[in-house]
């Protein structure tokens, strides 16, 4: 079944990178040319007419709101499991994991399943640092070109890619590991101007801001990243060459998300311990079941029109 699921996908998946690459490319260099990801002129005047209608409705819970939505997952190997990714994009689930067999234990899987959502794109790819390159047609680096395509859905009447109603924005945990500098932030920052960066707020800025060009239509939900603990000194907080620990750059998520006006939920909250994860970073099954509870609490609380 894996198997053949991944056929179907890599079939899709090259056809969706295919239609995104010139919104993205036109969002680049400045272009304002598309009005929200696949659509036609008809529906784009659709999509505006229904945002009008939507923002003058009485506000809900993103809990609410969130039922039969589709949603779209950025993260990294916590957010992964094989089968259900984009072709080629590394996998952690299930084959590294003692207690997470079933693609309806991860944490994600969870919360799709008690907001009634509908999974599009797990855009998740193990290892992987929000910094990075631009250009990397591998779908590395969450700020690459290929990984922010990978977001999109294809309709299923038309076959055209289209936006996600949610995207799930899950990363910094490997930009610690690999010793990215954490950089400042400041709302009104100047914008990277680069196609390369190690700086992780510079990185993560810049992320959140061509998504919201790239899905105008989409609702965007950030997630701190979970504790993580040290193996090798006894399971004590990790803290990376720059003396940093994952709060640091959980701090910066928080502050830049909220620049963006984006939802941000403080994973570290659900207060994970040494014993609900694999091996002091990934959640086990029960690990990510308390995490996947305490995002949907959380999504009860945040208000969206």
């Amino acid at each position: 079944m894996v198997n053949e699921k991944t056929n179907k996908m890599n079939s899709k998946g090259k056809n969706r990178f295919q239609k995104m690459t010139l919104v993205l490319l036109g969002l680049i260099l400045g272009l304002s040319v598309i009005v929200t990801v696949g659509s036609t002129p008809a529906q784009a005047a659709t999509t505006k007419a229904s945002t009008s209608k939507t923002s003058s409705a009485a506000s809900q819970t993103l809990y609410s709101w969130s039922k039969g939505k589709t949603v779209s997952i950025l993260g990294a190997s916590i957010s992964t499991f094989d089968g259900y990714g984009v072709p080629g994009y590394e996998m952690w689930y299930p084959a590294n994991s003692k207690t997470i067999k079933k693609v309806s234990q991860t944490w994600w899987m969870q919360v799709i399943n008690q907001t009634g959502m509908k999974l599009g794109t797990n855009a998740s790819y193990s290892g992987s640092p929000v910094s990075g390159k631009l250009n990397d047609e591998t779908g590395f680096y969450y700020i690459s070109n290929t990984r922010v395509m990978s977001l999109c859905v294809t309709d299923p009447k038309t076959g055209l890619a289209v936006a996600p109603d949610l995207i799930i924005v899950k990363g910094g945990t490997n930009d610690m590991f690999l010793g990215r500098s954490l950089g400042e932030y400041w709302p009104g920052k100047k914008l990277m101007n680069t196609t390369e960066t190690d700086i992780f707020t510079d990185a993560y800025d810049y992320l959140l801001t061509i998504l919201q060009k790239v899905y105008p239509t989409s609702k965007i939900l950030c997630l701190t990243c979970t504790q993580v603990y040290d193996p090798d000194k006894n399971y004590q907080e990790y803290v990376n060459d720059h003396k940093n620990t994952i709060n640091d750059y959980d701090e910066m998520i928080i502050a830049i998300a909220n620049a963006h006006n984006i939802p941000v939920i403080d994973t570290r909250n659900a207060g994970l311990t040494v014993s609900e994860t694999e091996d002091g970073t990934h959640p086990n099954a029960k690990g990510a079941t308390k995490l996947a509870n305490y995002i949907v609490s959380q999504m009860k609380k945040i208000q969206v029109k």
